[in-house]
């Protein structure tokens, strides 16, 4: 066989079989399960495209201001969800876990971030300016104190929900948390699969949340050495109908 020939039979194997060469994803440990979970975005039926609906600045700033007006989300381009698990029994202390979060006086973007139940983050003041974190947010009210630039300061969550953490010195708010009723809470992207590695085989309820559109819950059952996938779909169609 000559080079040529060879060459052709190599393409032509690739295209048949494009996953060719590729490494597989590791699958669980011996005697654990996989979690992989993808969130789509769904449009509200009949809602005209976003690409298509030019809303007038008052529109769009009302829609940011979370109005209500599902119709003026940008699903292609979403982001703020947050997808975690939840287990029928209680968690554990043992599942805490620490996050690091940068802040800094008047940030370009408040990023959002995602933690569990119990789970402690360490504020980083990263910029150049001192700061006085603190939150008025219903059941996770703190106040942190001043912080210099390079400091850190930490706090444990304990009751579910968003959090804006505020700087005490402008009443910016330079970073939001959402505290999640489980366990390895993540910001993630629709259409984008997310996977929970290595869990006990049994019951789950896998959950979604975004600030502006109604989440998703879906109860799974995990087989050990086995990968479960799953698809959760949010928006306004899954609401009830008014009659």
């Amino acid at each position: 066989m000559n080079r040529a020939t060879a060459t052709t039979l190599l393409l032509l194997a690739t295209a048949l079989h494009p996953g060719c060469g590729d490494a597989a994803p590791a699958g669980p440990a011996k005697g654990k399960a996989n979690l992989v979970v993808t969130v789509v975005a769904q449009p509200k039926t009949g809602a005209k495209g976003f690409r298509n609906y030019k809303p007038s600045e008052a529109d769009k700033a009302a829609a940011a201001a979370s109005t209500g007006d599902f119709e003026l989300v940008d699903y292609e381009h979403l982001d703020g969800i947050v997808v975690w698990f939840e287990t029928p029994t209680a968690t554990d202390g043992s599942s805490a876990s620490t996050v690091k979060v940068a802040v800094k006086a008047k940030p370009d973007k408040v990023e959002l971030f995602a933690v569990s139940l119990g789970d402690s983050v360490t504020f980083e003041n990263t910029g150049p300016r001192r700061l006085r974190l603190y939150s008025v947010s219903e059941g996770n009210e703190f106040d942190l104190g001043e912080t210099a630039p390079g400091d850190i300061a930490s706090h444990a969550f304990t009751s579910p929900g968003l959090v804006d953490v505020l700087d005490g010195n402008t009443f910016d708010v330079i970073a939001r948390i959402f505290v999640a009723a489980g366990r390895d809470a993540r910001v993630v992207h629709p259409g984008t699969a997310t996977t929970f590695r290595d869990l006990d085989p049994g019951g789950y309820r896998v959950v979604a949340w975004h600030e502006r559109l109604p989440g998703a819950e879906r109860d799974v059952t995990l087989a050990a050495d086995a990968t479960r996938e799953v698809d959760l779909l949010i928006g306004v169609n899954a609401l009830p109908k008014v009659e």
